[in-house]
């Protein structure tokens, strides 16, 4: 390979990052070949709509398909399913696919994602046991749920709570064991944690925290979970959402830098000028508080896999926005912008079910929290992307509109 511009264009992987870095392409101007590689029969689909909707009965599982045969067709995108690319040669350009297909191609895209944990206890093999990662997944949980029986979730975060939400909504008895002493530990302060513990709880279901799972005990199928403590909970389906691992083996055989991921510079460019990495697969560095992340998030694949696009084609990606995220958990909206773990003070608005904390270093936003409050999360964002110094005692007054006061203020550049 060199470095010449492209004439043909790899993407591995059929999730977010690599739809928006197909689209991207195009509407750059890319006419070269592009080709999109998965492993999964389906093309790519949003996966946030899984744990919610799809669970819910409200949307079909089809439904959350992102690049119809239209798309496909308008981009002029080679769309190769149900493959797996089996080797990549950095230095003579090539992808080997499982079905024994050799394709050469100037750039490639790894957008391989990733797998749910595997659950390391004696039963976690026995039907009924399940996780939620891809649309097969959705549908076989959906049938176990609308069967009704008492439902056991084993994990407190993001998938794990959207799951348990979906499954009371539809009547089923759940139970959530979470080995952390709270919800959502990594991702959320303590006080949105235990926000969001109590809402659970009024909605019925059951938390158990600082516990983990000794043995899944069943015959034919799983029936009841055996608790550290030796507790027994009864379950006619156990949903196994304790996070993932990056599918990063590819570029580990491929002699590509890797660590908690595939290791890139900020355009997404692995340790191999010709090979770039977007999505869950890639640990990219943190554009706005320094050091490097991975990051599992759907904003996140987006904005990589737009600036993985613009880096294959010679160009300066746009600059980053900052990081948000969200998660729908019956009645809770959680919305989080920037790193609320990097503020050392904290100002509240609202109360119990319906609050935003901004987290401040300094006088200056770098983190939101807001449950049911998404007005205000809008104006933390825009008070982090300036830079300002804002008096806290404003912050606190719910009379100031946050989206008016970030707007007065001047840039002073990000941290």
């Amino acid at each position: 390979m060199d470095l010449t511009p492209p004439s043909s264009i790899g993407l591995v992987g059929g999730g977010l990052a690599a739809f928006w870095a197909a689209q991207t392409l195009r509407a750059q101007g890319y006419d070269g070949r592009l080709l999109l590689v998965t492993d999964e029969p389906h093309a790519p689909y949003d996966r946030p709509p899984l744990s919610k909707e799809v669970l819910l009965g409200t949307r079909e599982s089809a439904r959350t398909e992102l690049l119809g045969p239209e798309l496909v067709a308008e981009l002029d995108l080679e769309l190769v399913l149900g493959d797996r690319v089996t080797d990549l040669d950095v230095d003579s350009g090539r992808l080997t696919l499982e079905s024994g297909i050799r394709v050469p191609v100037d750039r490639v895209l790894l957008a391989t994602g990733g797998r749910a944990r595997a659950l390391r206890v004696p039963g976690a093999d026995l039907p009924g046991v399940t996780v939620l990662r891809t649309r097969e997944d959705a549908e076989r949980l959906r049938t176990l749920l609308v069967a009704g029986g008492p439902v056991v979730v084993l994990g407190g975060g993001f998938i794990g709570l959207e799951v348990a939400a979906a499954a009371r909504a539809l009547g089923c008895e759940v139970t959530v064991v979470e080995a952390a002493d709270r919800l959502l530990a990594r991702a959320v302060p303590a006080t949105a944690g235990e926000q969001v513990a109590r809402a659970h709880r009024a909605s019925g279901i059951r938390v158990e925290l600082g516990l983990g799972v000794a043995t899944i005990a069943g015959d034919d199928r799983v029936r009841e979970v055996v608790l550290t403590d030796g507790r027994r909970i009864a379950a006619s389906c156990v949903v196994v959402g304790i996070g993932m691992t990056p599918a990063d083996e590819l570029a580990r055989a491929a002699g590509l830098e890797v660590g908690d991921g595939v290791l890139t510079d900020a355009g997404q460019t692995t340790s191999n000028p010709h090979v770039l990495a977007a999505g869950d697969v890639a640990c990219s560095p943190d554009p706005w508080h320094g050091g490097r992340v991975r990051v599992e998030q759907w904003q996140s694949a987006q904005v990589q896999g737009v600036a993985a696009a613009h880096t294959m084609l010679g160009l300066a990606p746009p600059a980053p926005p900052v990081a948000w995220f969200w998660s729908d958990q019956g009645e809770v909206r959680l919305q989080v912008a920037g790193v609320p773990a990097r503020g050392r003070d904290v100002v509240r608005r609202g109360g119990d079910g319906d609050s935003c904390t901004l987290h401040l270093d300094a006088g200056r936003v770098v983190g939101a929290v807001s449950l049911n409050r998404p007005r205000d999360l809008r104006g933390a964002m825009l008070l982090i992307e300036s830079g300002a110094v804002v008096d806290p005692a404003l912050f606190a007054d719910e009379s100031v509109d946050l989206r008016r006061t970030a707007r007065a203020t001047s840039p002073s550049g990000r941290r």
